[in-house]
This record gives C-alpha cells, sequence and structure tokens, in this order.
C-alpha cells in the first residue's frame, strides 16, 4: 500500500509541476490575462490581439484546455473563456506543495 501511495504522490507531485511550469510560461501568462471569464474570444480575434499566429496560440489554447485553465463554453464551441476557478484551485494547492517541501 505504500509504493501505490507513494506512486500517487510522485503522480500528482508531477502533473502539479507540468501545470506551474505551464502557469509560468510568459506567452501563457499573457493568453490568460487576455481571456475573459464572463465572455468567450474567437481564435482569429486572439491571433489580431496578440499579433501572433492562429495555429500558435490554439497550440498554447488546447495545452491550456487540457490542464483545465481554459474551456469553451457550450454556447460558443470555437470561443475560448478562462476558468478562473481552476486557477485559483492550482494556485492555492501550489501553494501547499511548496510550503510542504
Amino acid at each position: 500500500m505504500g509504493i501505490v501511495n507513494s506512486a500517487l504522490k510522485n503522480e500528482q507531485l508531477n502533473l502539479a509541476l507540468e501545470r506551474l511550469e505551464m502557469l509560468l510560461d510568459p506567452e501563457n501568462q499573457e493568453l490568460l490575462q487576455g481571456l475573459d471569464a464572463r465572455k468567450s474570444a474567437h481564435l482569429p480575434e486572439l491571433s489580431r490581439s496578440f499579433s501572433k499566429s492562429p495555429h500558435r496560440i490554439k497550440k498554447k489554447l488546447d495545452k491550456l484546455k487540457a490542464a483545465g485553465f481554459v474551456y469553451s463554453p457550450k454556447r460558443y464551441p470555437k470561443g475560448y473563456s478562462i476558468n478562473q476557478l481552476k486557477c485559483v484551485k492550482v494556485k492555492l494547492q501550489a501553494g501547499q506543495v511548496i510550503k510542504s517541501l
């Protein structure tokens, strides 16, 4: 049982570190700050506002979406909004992990 718990803790720690690295990436920070929780933004709009290619932004958004930091509302499936609750939870969990180290 101790091996399983240790493996789970290591897996959770690795996942937490991946998410923190994702949040610390300056491009991701810029993108997250440009999103709004109250309305969704579409890829062409984001591409224009950040002066970056749609492909590059979509790649970043897909990674952020897989981690739960960004979502596409059901009403606008091709739009992107920031998941503020997930971001706050990760920040709180990261604080706890840092304190335990």
